[in-house]
């Protein structure tokens, strides 16, 4: 089974922001989650370190910077 969600950038982003804050008060979290941005090497973040506004600042600014550039333009 697959599921699909159409979102465009705002609703994409405020989708992420939205998991960061969920994910600090999950009382049964994960402990870490990797994000795989492309031209970027994959990282991986501890739950807690998502009550810092930088990180969820940077992993903001990579998501819209892929969503910005993707699909990438066929260049001839």
């Amino acid at each position: 089974m697959r599921h699909f969600i159409y979102a465009n950038e705002n609703d994409c982003v405020r989708y992420v922001e939205d998991l960061f804050y969920l994910l600090v008060d999950d009382t049964d979290p994960f402990t870490k989650i990797q994000f795989t941005f492309p031209c970027f090497p994959s990282v991986i973040y501890k739950v807690p370190d998502f009550d810092t506004d930088i990180i969820r600042r940077t992993i903001r600014d990579r998501l819209i910077a892929t969503l910005v550039n993707w699909p990438e333009q066929v260049r001839s």
